[in-house]
């Protein structure tokens, strides 16, 4: 045993948290404050948004759905769990502001996980502030509907599947699911949005693997959709009869007739008058309004013959019948002239005149002469429909 004498030196090693307690102390400040600062930065944006849009940009879908929500009859012309899910969310806040909150909260949360690892929390918010204010993504966050309901999913979901490939909990693998079960829900094509984002959850593992999990997947995915149409007794209207009469209307103009069968034609339909609607990117003439050329069925027998008709003319004019689902596709993606930022069509600049009464809520529905489709496309533009939309509200 080692004896120490009077005036002998004793050394003694602490360990690093007794020897560094204040920069312990500042490390959980520094961590603190970037999650505080993180929190502010969405209470603004969500604050924001709701000021500028309140209570929210709609189009006929919106309205509809928002309809459906408050009187609990449910259908299927557009995926009823964002008219469920309005249901419930109107228990908290009967309103659309809370729709918009909602989709703010999922936007941002997944933007900041995904810059988390790339960024600190300053310029993490900073940022979220600079995507949040490009036009076509500030306007979405103050529309109300399906399509920005599924785009703010989807990078929820994105930003939760970078947290689960770093740390590979179980419930941060459920939370992607569940994140994407809602987008998948909510729009009939979703699935070609929500297929790669599996692809990519599931990897890396062997590709027969993968495909078995993301098989599994969609197949629960559709099941759940089922057994929810079945729980809310939402009611089937045949949706898709819409892409077939779209369809044999351009096939009309290659054979010379009306190709459409006539269960569907409104009295006077000619084939001028269908040559006149057909539009690849809008089909709201063709189908709604004083001027529309068909009608809708929910006969299922009627549905079968409208679905062997299509089917027929395919087959007999394929070429025409890819070169019109191109133009189609084109249009969509903004590759063609006529449309160069498609689909951004509901985000009127709020005015008194545009303001009507849904339910208990007032309303933003679109005035026909304010249909933006150019955002971020022109300058000029973007700068004026910034100033009509958020000027007018603010100033």
């Amino acid at each position: 045993m080692a004896r120490f004498e009077p005036g002998d030196y004793i050394k003694v090693e602490f360990k690093d948290e007794l020897e560094h307690p204040r920069s312990d102390k500042s490390g959980k400040l520094v961590r603190y404050s970037g999650t505080l600062l993180s929190l502010l930065v969405v209470a603004f944006i969500a604050v924001f948004v709701v000021a500028s849009f309140n209570p929210g940009c709609l189009n006929a879908d919106t309205l509809d759905q928002w309809g459906q929500s408050g009187l609990k009859i449910y259908h299927d012309w557009h995926p009823a769990t964002l008219t469920i899910l309005m249901t419930y969310v109107r228990r908290i806040y009967d309103g659309l502001q809370a729709m918009v909150v909602l989709q703010v909260l999922l936007f941002t949360t997944g933007v900041l996980l995904i810059l988390r690892r790339h960024a600190g929390p300053l310029f993490r918010s900073i940022l979220l502030l600079g995507l949040t204010c490009v036009p076509s993504i500030l306007f979405y966050l103050g529309f109300v509907g399906k399509d920005s309901f599924m785009a703010c999913v989807l990078v929820f979901a994105i930003g939760v599947i970078y947290e689960y490939h770093e740390k590979h909990h179980p419930a941060l693998l459920l939370l992607s699911l569940v994140a994407l079960y809602l987008a998948f829900a909510v729009r009939h094509n979703a699935v070609f949005a929500v297929l790669p984002l599996l692809l990519w959850l599931f990897s890396p593992r062997r590709w027969l693997v993968t495909g078995l999990w993301i098989g599994i997947v969609l197949l629960g995915f559709v099941g759940l959709d089922k057994v929810t149409s079945l729980a809310f007794h939402v009611r089937h209207e045949y949706p898709e009869q819409g892409l077939f009469l779209y369809d044999l209307a351009a096939l009309s103009g290659k054979d010379g007739t009306i190709l459409v069968p006539p269960e569907f034609e409104k009295p006077g339909t000619s084939l001028a008058s269908i040559q006149r609607d057909l539009d690849p990117f809008e089909a709201d003439r063709f189908f709604w309004g004083p001027s529309s050329v068909c009608y809708f069925s929910d006969d299922p027998d009627v549905i079968h013959h409208l679905i062997h008709a299509w089917e027929r003319s395919a087959l007999r004019y394929p070429g025409a019948y890819l070169q019109w689902r191109w133009n189609v596709f084109a249009a969509f993606v903004g590759v063609r002239s006529f449309e160069l930022q498609p689909y951004i069509e509901c985000c009127a600049p709020p005015c008194r005149e545009a303001i009507t009464t849904c339910g208990r809520s007032s309303c933003i529905t679109t005035p026909g002469d304010a249909n933006p489709r150019l955002i971020f496309v022109n300058p000029r533009r973007d700068f004026d429909f910034v100033q009509h939309s958020l000027f007018y509200r603010w100033l």
